[in-house]
């Protein structure tokens, strides 16, 4: 055989997607089995991605109150304070 026929010395079809390299090839098949864990994983990644997500804008917002009260001289107190009641202050 000669190289020009295909023969051994791996001459002719080389990457013409005929028996070419290994790369032209498309992925190999996933089993349901591991379609499945990847599934579960994807979930429980996408459900840490969220809570976290949740975690940082309630973080934001716990900052930006308490920015907002610094810059206000807030004396962070929730409820109003009666009428009589006035707050010593020593000097």
């Amino acid at each position: 055989m000669t190289a020009a026929a295909g023969g051994i010395s791996g001459g002719g079809r080389r990457g013409s997607g005929a028996g070419g390299t290994h790369r032209s090839r498309r992925p190999r098949q996933r089993t349901p089995c591991a379609r499945r864990q990847l599934s579960e994983e994807l979930r429980a990644a996408r459900g840490a991605l969220e809570k976290e997500s949740q975690l940082r804008e309630r973080a934001a917002c716990e900052k930006d109150e308490l920015l907002f009260r610094v810059l206000n001289g807030g004396d962070g107190s929730r409820f109003p304070m009666a009428a009589g009641d006035v707050p010593l202050i020593a000097t």
